[in-house]
């Protein structure tokens, strides 16, 4: 049993609170589908992203039997993502230059039973284009991928977000018909505003109008899932998905590869230019200064004291011997020249 408990959610636009949903409370079982009507911006994709955990409430609960999911970690809502939820958007969300296997493959982290898939694929009718690139099949087609993509976790909750918005009405009845068998065992929620789909195939609607709608409780307290599973990516599957998606793009990887190269490549010629360059000047400096004599003068210089404070109002005295240097150039400094090796100075 899916519930949900005084579910509110609102949002700050210009200083106003702009409310979304209002003390929502809903009961939904396993073996529904559930449609969701109303009319646009009414919070009908709100609810269905915080019922998915994508999106959190401001305040309320959800509860998937005895488990709170407002209340878990964010690695407990990856797992929930992955393993209780299954997502069908309206824009399909597919990578388009990419196959449809690999569609299903990546957006699982490489993780997918290969046989499962194959099943998937063919119940809905595409096995003979899994192999197909995205861009080639039709609407219909995209979307039947993307509930492929959905189901092959085995979750027990199925959301979708207007699936037949973006396809004509035959394919919008083909697509209903594929959920209307996926809810027999599974929980399917779907957002939209086709009242006609609705009326004929929902098991129940739900109608949101300024963030409101009507309580509607539940008799039957079928259990949709005990525990929250983990999943486990496969490393190998993930990198083999990103080299074929680097090849499928070998001239965009070409071009990028090749700038990235002549940037570290012109970094490196800029670095060893820059150390070459001190190194040269530091040489000059040597040979400049080599030439030019060093002149000690003959003369008393007085022996500062960092403690002492100028004044135009007093006269200080001082020790000759401790506060004055002498420079005396005699037959006995020039001696003491001569005989310093001239490596030294």
């Amino acid at each position: 049993m899916l519930k949900l408990r005084n579910v509110c959610k609102s949002y700050n636009v210009r200083n106003n609170k702009n409310i979304i949903l209002d003390n929502i409370t809903l009961d939904f079982k396993k073996g529904e589908l559930v449609f969701i009507l109303g009319a646009s911006g009414s919070g009908k994709s709100t609810l269905l992203n915080i019922i998915g955990g994508n999106l959190k409430s401001d305040s309320g609960e959800i509860w998937l039997d005895n488990i709170c999911i407002s209340k878990l970690s964010n690695k407990k809502i990856n797992d929930y993502h992955s393993n209780v939820v299954g997502n069908i958007f309206q824009d399909y969300n597919l990578i388009e230059y990419m196959s449809v296997i690999d569609n299903i493959m990546l957006a699982n982290n490489g993780y997918g039973n290969r046989k499962r898939i194959d099943i998937l694929l063919k119940q809905l009718g595409l096995y003979d284009k899994k192999k197909v690139i995205v861009n080639k099949l039709s609407g219909g087609e995209k979307q039947r991928v993307a509930i492929v993509r959905a189901l092959v976790n085995d979750p027990d909750i199925i959301l979708a977000d207007e699936p037949t918005g973006a396809l004509d009405s035959k394919n919008s009845i083909e697509v209903m018909e594929i959920l209307k068998k996926i809810s027999n065992d599974k929980l399917v929620i779907v957002v939209s505003h086709d009242n006609y789909l609705a009326n004929k195939y929902a098991s129940r609607i739900i109608n949101i109008k300024d963030g409101k709608c009507e309580y509607l409780p539940l008799l039957d307290d079928k259990p949709i899932i005990s525990s929250i599973k983990k999943r486990k990516s496969k490393i190998l599957s993930i990198n083999r998905l990103a080299i074929k998606n680097l090849w499928l793009k070998k001239i965009r990887t070409l071009f990028t590869s090749l700038a990235i190269s002549l940037g570290i490549i012109s970094m490196f010629i800029v670095s060893n230019l820059y150390y070459n360059f001190n190194d040269e000047i530091k040489d000059l400096e040597k040979k400049v200064v080599s030439v030019f004599p060093i002149i000690i003068n003959n003369g008393e210089f007085e022996i500062l004291d960092n403690k002492e404070k100028s004044s135009n109002d007093k006269i200080i005295i001082k020790d000759r011997n401790k506060r004055i240097h002498t420079n005396e150039i005699n037959e006995k400094y020039i001696n003491y020249i001569n005989s310093i090796n001239e490596i030294k100075y």
